[in-house]
């Protein structure tokens, strides 16, 4: 049996979504915006890769990828560059 992008997205979305690790990109974004991400850690590297389903303009994917910080130093930077770039976003002209 197939299966449909849209039985793709209902399973794997609530997976992807308000996970215990939060505070990378979806702490950089608006509360009312959807975040499915994956994140990924290992010693000193901090990794977040995510869609913005609710952006100021629409949907947009951002990945952001440390070296060398590791623990709350890297996630705060993570969320510091979502914050500019949701700022960037909402700033762009529709």
């Amino acid at each position: 049996m197939r299966s449909t992008p849209g039985a793709a997205q209902a399973w794997l979305y609530p997976l992807l979504t308000g996970t215990k690790t939060e505070a990378g990109i979806p702490a950089g974004v608006a509360s009312r915006s959807t975040v499915v991400h994956k994140t990924g850690t290992l010693d000193q590297v901090d990794n977040d890769a995510a869609l913005v389903v609710k952006g100021p303009n629409g949907a947009y994917a951002l990945t952001v990828m440390t070296d060398g910080l590791g623990g709350a130093e890297g996630w705060q930077l993570i969320s510091a560059i979502s914050s500019a770039v949701w700022s960037f976003e909402a700033a762009r002209a529709k």
